[in-house]
């Protein structure tokens, strides 16, 4: 059979087309989650925040990324080292030098984005000083695994880890960047977690917004796969070959990464977290001249007491998030105690003596509520 005198046939020693059409598939993964991710979030909450801002630079790192590992695979990487031409060897080390700085900043905005979610999430102020602890954190892990690898080598060949006399073992540096970056995203499942928990819905929607953010343990599942190949490559014989498992399963990694971040975008969850209020077709409805009521919850010290019907006046346009958390606002504000002596002494009072409201939408009480 007659073939185009550029097309690699993929054989044994020649193993590049594999990591390209590997690469590719996986971003294309990537994008169309990002894109499904943001026609959900404008259609159901109608709002573009700081995390669709992140998920986007994550997006945008991670092609420019996939590109780098493009040009080192049709130059290196699946080849043997050994019949690389000089000019080949260069490209392919500065490729993979590019590829692994854009892959460390695409996991850093990735994670971001979940926690941006999580913060809109978060019902108390202390959560929401936990969730800034833990970017916070992730931010300075990025930027020093970027400084590490920035200066792997001696200057001025830092891209050469094998032509250069003074570099750090580039196997441990990886090793532990991966290690680090399982602990990150075991952090991303839990903290949700707990944060969910504590969201007053029923179990049955609990467990299903929490096996969303549960979604990531399979990027921890290719981490773990990454681990185990980058200490299978053969630095100083033939990296080049023996990388290419290890290159293609970091591929996966970052299109994981963020396809799991959108995973709580998906509508059934966004639909889930308006349990409790009125869905965005009936705000429209009741916008447009009608009024409605519904019931919130508020925690005291003895379990959640119905506070009663309330009303709504002037609802802006649906915004699932900001609803949630003003009612848990609400909820970790108010305390409804009762007079010890019963009768007509009962009494509402609260940290602020009055119930939060935002632009979001306004809640009243009623001036007087018995409690039995």
């Amino acid at each position: 059979m007659l073939l185009p005198k550029d097309q690699v046939l993929i054989t044994e020693s020649q193993l590049s087309p594999v990591v390209i059409i590997c690469a590719i598939v996986f971003i294309i993964i990537a994008f169309l989650s990002v894109l499904g991710r943001t026609f959900t979030k404008i259609a159901v909450l109608r709002s573009f925040g700081l995390d669709d801002g992140l998920i986007f630079a994550g997006l945008i790192l991670s092609c420019a990324q996939t590109a780098a590992v493009i040009v080192a695979s049709a130059y290196g990487i699946g080849q043997h080292w050994n019949v690389l031409e000089f000019s080949a060897k260069i490209t392919t080390e500065k490729s993979i030098y590019a590829a692994a700085l854009l892959y460390i900043a695409s996991q850093c905005f990735a994670k971001l984005s979940v926690l941006a979610f999580v913060l809109d999430l978060s019902p108390r102020r202390d959560y929401r000083k936990i969730s800034l602890v833990i970017a916070a954190s992730i931010l300075a892990w990025a930027i020093a695994s970027e400084f590490a690898a920035a200066f792997q080598c001696s200057l001025p060949y830092v891209w050469e880890p094998l032509s250069s006399q003074s570099c750090f073992n580039l196997r441990i540096f990886w090793t532990c960047f991966a290690t680090l970056n399982i602990l990150s995203d075991a952090m991303l499942i839990v903290w949700p977690t707990v944060i969910v928990s504590h969201i007053q819905t029923t179990w049955k929607r609990k467990v299903f917004v929490i096996s969303c953010f549960a979604s990531r343990l399979l990027t921890i599942a290719a981490i773990i796969a990454q681990i185990i190949y980058i200490n299978r490559i053969e630095v100083a014989e033939d990296w080049t070959y023996s990388s290419w498992q290890s290159v293609t399963i970091t591929q996966l990694v970052q299109a994981l990464s963020i396809s799991t971040a959108c995973i709580p975008y998906m509508k059934p969850f966004l639909e889930s977290l308006e349990s409790g209020m009125m869905r965005s077709d009936d705000l429209r409805r009741r916008r447009q001249g009608s009024k409605g009521t519904y019931g919130l919850q508020s925690s005291s010290r003895n379990g959640s007491i119905p506070l009663g019907n309330s009303q709504h006046r002037s609802i802006p346009p649906p915004l699932v998030l900001d609803s949630l958390r003003n009612m848990a606002d609400t909820a970790n504000s108010t305390e409804v105690q009762a007079d010890s002596n019963g009768g007509d002494h009962d009494s509402i009072s609260s940290q602020a003596k009055i119930i939060k409201q935002t632009s979001s939408f306004a809640v009243y009480n009623e001036p007087r509520l018995h409690i039995k």
